[in-house]
C-alpha cells in the first residue's frame, strides 16, 4: 500500500467547451498546478504517477481530434461524473459563434439531461477584451438564462472571469479583474458539493477503458456508481456473464484495500483476456450480476428539430455504451406531467414528450430510472443529439 493517504472525498468533473474556448489552456493549467502540489507534497513518490498521468494526458488530448470519439467522450463523461467545468471564449465573436452555432446549448442540454445538476462557468481569454466587466456580464447573463430554462437551482450556477494564458483567477486572485470578488476556479471546484452515494445497492461499473498490460494482464478502468469493490471479490462482466477475480484495484496509480461509489480506478482483473472486455461492457458482483435487456420502455423528450417515426434506428448511449437501436413502437405522446395525450402516435416531433419502446441491436446493461439513475439515462442522437430519456420498465431479462 502506498502511503500517500486520500483525505477528501472523490468526486469528478467533466470539462466542456467549443474547440476555440480554450479548455485545454485551462486543463493544462490545472495539470500543472496538480503535478507541482503532488511534488510538493509527495516528492519522488509523485514522480512515478507524474510520469504516467503525462500518457494519459497525451493520449487524452489527440483523441479530441477524433469528432466520433470526442462526441462519446463528452457523452460519457456527462454520464458518469458529477459536475460540469463549461469553459466560453469571451473574446470577440467567439462566444456569439459559440452560443448560436456552436456546441453550448448542445454541452449544457447533454450534462442537464444526464442528469448533472451542479456548473462552474469559466469565462476564459478575459485578456482579449481587456478584462472588460460588462463582456463578462454579457456572457454571464447569458449562459445564466438557458440554464435557468433548464431549472438549474441558481445556487447550483457558478461564474468565473479568467485568463488561462495569463493564469488569472485560476489558483489565485488577479489584479486584472477588481471587479471580481468571488473564489478563484481551483477554490470553486474544490467547493462543488460531494452526491450521495449508495454503497447499499449492488457493485456497479461500467467500463470505460480496457487494457492488456504486460506483466499485469488484463485491466479495466471506469468510475463505481454504485456498491462498493476488494481485491480477492469474484465480479461478473455484463452483458456475456463472465466470471473473473479482481486481483488489485489502484485509485490515482496507488493501490488501494476497497473502492467506494464515486471512485474512478483501474482493475486488474484474472481469468479474463483483453478479447473477453470492452467499453460499455459493466461490472458487478458475481452473487447480484447487472441486469441485461435488448427491449425496454422509455420515456424520452425531443430536442432536436427533427420528425421521428417508428422503425427509426439512432445510436442509443447509456452510461458508457454506445450502440445502433430501433425505436419499435411509439407508445404515446404525453404533457410534461407524464399525462397521456395521444395513443399510437404515428409521429413525433421537437418538443414531444413520449413514452416509446426501444430495442438495441446488441445486449445492453441498463436499469430503471427509479432503481439506479446514472444507470437508467440515456441519449439517442443521429450525428446530433435527437433525443434523451429514462428508462422505465424493462420488457425482456435477457
Amino acid at each position: 500500500m502506498s502511503s500517500i493517504d486520500y483525505q477528501k472525498e472523490n468526486t469528478s468533473m467533466i470539462m466542456m467547451g467549443s474547440a476555440d474556448s480554450g479548455k485545454t489552456r485551462v486543463l493544462a493549467y490545472l495539470r500543472f498546478l496538480c503535478q507541482a502540489r503532488c511534488l510538493a507534497r509527495h516528492g519522488r513518490l509523485a514522480e512515478k504517477n507524474i510520469r504516467q498521468m503525462n500518457k494519459f494526458y497525451s493520449v487524452g488530448d489527440m483523441a479530441t481530434e477524433n469528432t466520433r470519439m470526442e462526441r462519446e467522450n463528452l457523452i460519457t463523461g456527462a454520464s458518469q461524473t458529477d459536475s460540469v467545468l463549461l469553459v466560453v471564449s469571451a473574446a470577440p465573436g467567439e462566444f456569439e459563434w459559440a452560443s448560436s452555432k456552436g456546441p453550448i446549448k448542445a454541452h449544457v442540454l447533454i450534462a442537464h439531461f444526464l442528469g448533472r445538476k451542479q456548473f462552474v462557468i469559466a469565462i476564459n481569454k478575459m485578456d482579449c477584451v481587456r478584462y472588460a466587466e460588462a463582456r463578462y456580464v454579457e456572457i454571464k447573463d447569458s449562459v445564466s438564462t438557458l440554464l435557468k430554462k433548464l431549472d438549474v437551482p441558481t445556487k447550483n450556477i457558478h461564474f468565473i472571469p479568467v485568463s488561462a494564458w495569463i493564469g488569472d483567477n485560476i489558483a489565485q486572485e488577479s489584479p486584472n479583474t477588481p471587479w471580481y470578488h468571488g473564489p478563484t476556479l481551483v477554490e470553486l471546484m474544490d467547493s462543488i458539493a460531494v452526491p450521495t452515494r449508495s454503497t447499499e445497492k449492488s457493485l456497479c461499473m461500467p467500463i470505460h477503458h480496457a487494457y492488456k498490460i504486460g506483466g499485469i494482464g488484463t485491466v479495466v478502468c471506469g468510475i463505481i456508481q454504485s456498491g462498493t469493490l476488494q481485491p480477492g471479490q469474484m465480479v461478473s462482466i455484463a452483458p456475456f456473464g463472465l466470471k473473473a477475480e479482481c486481483k488489485s484495484i489502484e485509485l490515482n496509480w496507488d493501490r488501494v484495500s476497497i473502492a467506494l461509489p464515486g471512485d474512478e480506478v483501474g482493475i486488474n482483473l484474472k481469468g479474463v483476456s483483453i478479447q473477453d472486455v470492452r467499453r460499455g461492457y459493466v461490472i458487478g458482483d458475481a452473487k447480484d450480476p447487472p441486469k441485461v435487456t435488448t427491449k425496454f420502455q422509455a420515456r424520452i423528450i425531443v430536442i432536436a428539430p427533427s420528425e421521428i417515426h417508428q422503425g427509426y434506428q439512432p445510436v442509443i448511449d447509456c452510461h458508457t455504451s454506445h450502440m445502433t437501436c430501433t425505436l419499435t413502437k411509439l407508445v404515446s405522446k404525453l404533457d410534461r406531467s407524464g399525462n397521456v395525450i395521444e395513443n399510437d402516435p404515428k409521429s413525433l416531433k421537437m418538443r414531444d414528450f413520449a413514452m416509446i419502446e426501444i430495442e438495441t441491436w446488441r445486449p445492453i446493461v441498463t436499469e430503471k430510472y427509479q432503481d439506479h439513475q446514472s444507470m437508467g439515462r440515456f441519449i439517442l442522437r443521429d450525428g446530433k443529439v435527437i433525443a434523451v430519456g429514462v428508462v422505465e420498465c424493462i420488457l425482456n431479462a435477457w
